[in-house]
């Protein structure tokens, strides 16, 4: 689906927040509102943005800012929207990043799915259950990753000869980020069990930083990875072979 013209479908939503920034209506957020470290007084989204990227703003902030953002683009929409995707679009590439750079589908394709996955959420998002940058930002992985899954699954049904083309010698068991979307849209592991073993088995990251990311124990995080992982297994193995007869 092309939501927006031009090379970059991510590049067109910084041209357009541009545009907003030089006219008579830029987008502020008021810091006193906000409290934590923000000034009171307007802030920016070029500003909050920047102290996001740079990690200033703590999860408490961050969860007020972001509220406040989906509070405005579902009421208010257009710039509103805009704004948030803008503010959103490092995450978002970062996902186009993870998902692409295994090989996979065009990048463009990828990229449309992102945001069209990140606008989808930000319509229905409710706020008051929390964590709604993190929610945000998995709505918009998932459904790269389900442009992902497609092409993988288109690859397998093409003759072996013309496979080349998709680069499709590899099948989606040995694509860690589409294994654990198929294993959250089949109900064997939740997001959040998802966001753990992809962030301490795929980015490397420590369980101590992603336990306190997600705000849970270090023990309750371990426990549910190790559980997750389990049924995880089970599910990988169960998945048809490619090139057995299936389906």
């Amino acid at each position: 689906m092309q939501l927006f013209g031009g090379r970059s479908k991510l590049q067109a939503v910084d041209n357009m927040f541009g545009c907003i920034e030089e006219g008579v209506h830029p987008l502020f957020l008021d810091g006193a509102d906000i409290g934590g470290i923000l000034p009171r007084r307007q802030v920016s989204l070029r500003e909050l943005r920047e102290l996001s990227v740079a990690r200033l703003l703590n999860d408490d902030v961050s969860e007020i800012v972001w509220a406040e953002l989906v509070f405005k683009a579902q009421c208010d929409g257009g710039d509103w929207v805009v704004g948030a995707m803008w503010m959103m679009a490092p995450a978002l590439r970062a996902a186009v990043r993870k998902i692409s750079v295994r090989g996979s589908a065009s990048k463009a394709d990828i990229e449309s799915d992102v945001i069209e996955g990140f606008l989808a959420e930000l319509k229905r998002i409710d706020i008051e259950q929390g964590k709604t940058p993190q929610r945000l930002w998995w709505s918009a992985y998932r459904r790269g990753l389900a442009c992902s899954s497609e092409y993988w699954r288109r690859a397998c049904e093409v003759p072996s000869t013309d496979r080349m083309m998709l680069h499709a010698h590899r099948s989606l068991s040995q694509h860690p980020d589409a294994a654990l979307y198929r294993a959250v849209v089949d109900q064997v592991i939740t997001m959040e069990e998802a966001e753990i073993i992809a962030a301490t088995r795929i980015e490397k990251q420590s369980l101590v930083e992603t336990a306190g990311r997600l705000r849970l124990s270090y023990a309750r995080c371990l426990n549910m990875r190790r559980q997750a992982e389990q049924r995880l297994a089970v599910h990988l193995a169960l998945l048809p072979v490619q090139g057995s007869a299936r389906r």
